[in-house]
């Protein structure tokens, strides 16, 4: 074998491997995703289920990077609901249910873990 043989079935090698780990990769994050939406929907608060249905996932793919964004539909409600509020008639305030900040948490090392476990094969 010459050397070009070999340096062209090492890259040929890299390049399959690269490709089975984006693949991987993509899978896994859109799940991440998928399952964040869910746990989203069921630790949302529900009064009239508006908010709570609201939930979706948008899934975008620039330069070759995918990328992933949770987000309401309603999302003017996410900061009051997470955080709280004044009341109408400023009397009082309404305290906050967080949701967001634990699945976003969730979200993040579940992400790393299945990035991880793709690229150890």
């Amino acid at each position: 074998m010459s050397t070009p043989d070999i340096a062209k079935q090492i890259t040929d090698a890299m390049a399959q491997y690269t490709a089975e780990v984006k693949s991987e990769i993509e899978s896994s994050i859109k799940n991440v995703g998928t399952e964040a939406k869910a746990r989203l929907k069921s630790s949302s608060p529900f009064r009239k289920g508006k908010y709570r249905r609201g939930w979706t996932v948008k899934t975008e793919t620039r330069n070759g990077v995918l990328s992933l964004t949770v987000y309401n539909k309603n999302g003017w409600l996410t900061n009051i609901l997470e955080k709280g509020h004044k009341k109408r008639g400023g009397n009082g305030f309404v305290a906050g249910r967080p949701h967001i900040a634990d699945v976003e948490e969730w979200a993040v090392k579940a992400a790393e873990e299945a990035v991880r476990k793709a690229v150890q094969g």
